[in-house]
């Protein structure tokens, strides 16, 4: 396994995930997440359930944490697109 601060990962990102093997990416020399190269071409429907209800989760305590509603989210978002034409 090889390890990479989060400024080297995101340098050489790609250079990185072609090497085929699991890198561990520390932030101040404390793991901040690894890396795991996916080599089928579709993800397991289960890992992606999995993913979708993890990620989900985390957005809304997250959201519930800054104190913000989904449609004050949506309103942000909109704003930014329109902001961006």
């Amino acid at each position: 396994m090889r390890v990479a601060s989060v400024k080297t990962f995101r340098g050489l990102v790609t250079r990185l995930t072609h090497l085929q093997e699991p890198v561990l990416v520390v932030r101040r020399g404390r793991p901040a997440g690894i890396f795991f190269p996916w080599t089928d071409e579709v993800l397991p429907a289960e890992f992606r359930r999995e993913l979708f209800a993890r990620l989900s989760q985390e957005i809304a305590a997250r959201l519930t944490q800054a104190g913000l509603s989904e449609e004050e989210v949506l309103q942000d978002f909109e704003a930014h697109r329109k902001a961006r034409r």
